[in-house]
């Protein structure tokens, strides 16, 4: 009898979560695009309070790491230039080394 080796969720980025990840990324940047636009906003804060690593052991990208790239994309959009507003990206997760993981993934890539 073969065993199936069981895939740990926590290290492979599966279909649901890899579809779930890539609507909040395209979400963020539109959302972000309009918000940066109001006369009424100069700041936004994001808050992934559950970040996890941010960077699966198969490659796959995570929440905390999307939403920073989707600021990068619109904070070097001309539509921030014409306006700044403040964003502030807040991650948070139960276990400590994950938050430093994805600071030390942001550092190097950003």
């Amino acid at each position: 009898m073969i065993r199936k080796r069981k895939v740990k969720v926590k290290d492979v980025v599966l279909p649901h979560s890899k579809a779930k990840v890539e609507f909040f990324k395209s979400y963020l940047e539109k959302y972000l695009s309009i918000l940066v636009n109001s006369k009424y906003i100069s700041e936004i804060n994001i808050v992934d309070a559950f970040c996890g690593k941010g960077e699966y052991s198969d490659g796959g990208i995570g929440s905390p790491i999307e939403s920073f790239n989707a600021i990068g994309k619109v904070v070097n959009s001309p539509l921030f230039i014409q306006k700044p507003t403040k964003i502030n990206h807040i991650i948070n997760d139960i276990k400590p080394e994950y938050t430093t993981s994805v600071i030390d993934y942001i550092n190097q890539k950003g």
